[in-house]
């Protein structure tokens, strides 16, 4: 089944590399061809011309060939993983096809096998780039569906090259073994169809109902991209390694998406209006629920972590649950708190692992008994045992709280005065019995801007530990920061922490 097809193919996947690849790409390009001009010598002529060990060193160097043209195509570095590949230009496009064309007729013109060898090396040039068109269509549309967590799309990605290895070779053969020549078209057309209408079909869906177009998510919504993104610096106001507090100046971007306040309203509002029916909805998501953290925004973090589509998105429990439980125990978020344990209690979404499925049932747990709700403590920690039939280990519901008027209150002042506008940080530590210098991270509780004497005051909180943080520029928080509170705790008995001025050094 060799022929100098086989040198269309090699020609076809390195001009499409071209555009990527350099000069790199034409090297490798001339030793492919070198290669199958040697395939096209072992095994066009008849079988019984030759060895029978030339034909299948052949066959072995035709398919190292294959699967080395193949892999330029679908090199993973062609694109990055949170974007689909590039387009090709039309001017590239039809470069392409006369370069396969006029190569594969005038290889075959070197067989001097009549007239019939330029006619079918043109054939071959055009059913073999065909087949490399629309492989590259069915990248993108593995990536895509890789994109919206499909394992399809990762599978298609890791077999792709074998299927159109496997397709060049059966047209090769369709066209040059003569046993085939009654079946030649229909071999051919049921090796090139599915290549080609399914690829129609399935680039129509994703472009229809899922926003294909866009390499990324950036382009996608119209992100508005600063180069540097911006620089925000914050203040943990915790002992950290002998220190009484941890200074960090940190970017507003995740996995290369600009997460200014501004970009995560537009990706909302996109999301809202496609409901969430778009490729980069993943990526999206994991921005929206990040960045509302990164700029401690209680509220719209909590909104997001609790986002819910069905089938398409479920709530992120965890997340969620975690900003309920370190929060004000008001009223507003029981509510939030009681609409996703309904959302959850009949459905699958989010509940595909077991061991993450204990983690959010002891989640819903805990923020209940936080909340005082001992019932629904108890029904959730019940649910585990569905999960682990044989399971010996004992578990307690968390400790029922009833108090929740817990008040922290004090101010930020710099040398010049008051540091009006500086984000004031509230973080959760939970009843952990550490000391307060091993104390590493905790759970975002509630934010406010100071006012303009520098106040700030956090309300409606449950008993626990917690601490402080300061956001604002790297410049306001560049120098020494004295009389910092540290860890501290709120019990019943004393449910009030007034703190005297931080004093910013500046």
């Amino acid at each position: 089944m060799g022929s100098f097809g086989a040198a269309v193919f090699a020609g076809f996947l390195g001009g499409l590399w071209r555009g990527f690849g350099g000069w790199p790409a034409l090297v490798d390009l001339t030793l492919a061809l070198a290669v199958t001009g040697l395939i096209v010598g072992l095994l066009h002529s008849a079988r019984e011309e030759r060895p029978a060990y030339l034909v299948w060193l052949g066959g072995i160097l035709l398919l190292l060939m294959c699967s080395r043209t193949a892999g330029w195509l679908l090199a993973r570095d062609l694109f990055g993983p949170d974007e689909l590949p590039p387009g090709m230009p039309l001017s590239q496009t039809w470069a392409t096809w006369r370069f396969a064309c006029v190569t594969g007729a005038a290889g075959f013109a070197c067989l001097r096998r009549g007239w019939k060898s330029p006619l079918l090396g043109l054939s071959t040039g055009i059913l073999f780039t065909s087949l490399g068109f629309c492989a590259y269509r069915w990248l993108i549309i593995a990536q895509a569906w890789r994109l919206m967590g499909y394992f399809t799309g990762s599978l298609l990605l890791a077999t792709l090259p074998i299927l159109l290895m496997t397709s060049c070779g059966l047209v090769a053969a369709g066209l040059l073994h003569g046993d085939l020549a009654e079946y030649r078209i229909t071999v051919i057309s049921l090796v090139v169809a599915p290549w080609l209408f399914g690829a129609m079909y399935c680039q129509h869906r994703l472009e229809t109902s899922w926003d294909l177009g866009a390499r990324t998510l950036a382009q996608a919504v119209d992100l508005v991209r600063n180069q540097p993104p911006v620089s925000v610096g914050v203040a943990w106001l915790r002992p950290y390694n002998e220190q009484p507090y941890v200074l960090e100046q940190k970017k507003a971007e995740i996995d290369g998406v600009d997460i200014t306040q501004k970009n995560l309203v537009k990706l909302y509002d996109y999301f809202e209006a496609r409901h969430y029916r778009s490729i980069f909805v993943g990526q999206g998501l994991k921005a929206l629920r990040d960045g509302w953290l990164f700029w401690w925004d209680a509220e719209r973090a909590l909104k997001a972590q609790a986002l819910a589509f069905p089938p398409v998105v479920a709530p992120n429990y965890r997340g969620a649950l975690d900003l309920l439980k370190g929060g004000p125990q008001t009223r507003d978020r029981l509510d939030i708190l009681d609409a996703l344990s309904a959302r959850a209690k009949p459905r699958k979404e989010g509940f595909e692992d077991v061991t993450q499925s204990q983690y959010i049932f002891e989640g819903f747990s805990g923020a209940y008994a936080r909340f005082g709700n001992e019932d629904q403590a108890r029904w959730w920690l019940i649910k585990i045992d569905g999960l682990w039939p044989i399971y010996e280990k004992k578990i307690e519901v968390t400790q029922i709280e009833s108090t929740h008027d817990g008040e922290v209150s004090g101010s930020v002042l710099m040398s010049s005065g008051p540091a009006a506008g500086m984000l004031v940080g509230l973080f959760y530590v939970g009843a952990s019995t550490q000391p307060a210098n091993l104390v590493s991270s905790g759970t975002l509780s509630d934010s406010m801007p100071a006012d303009i004497d520098g106040r700030f005051r956090f309300t409606y909180l449950g008993p626990g530990r917690y601490y402080l943080g300061l956001m604002g520029s790297p410049d306001d928080l560049r120098g020494p920061i004295h009389d910092i509170p540290g860890v501290f705790e709120i019990t019943q008995d004393t449910p009030v922490a007034h703190f005297p001025p931080v004093l910013l050094d500046r």
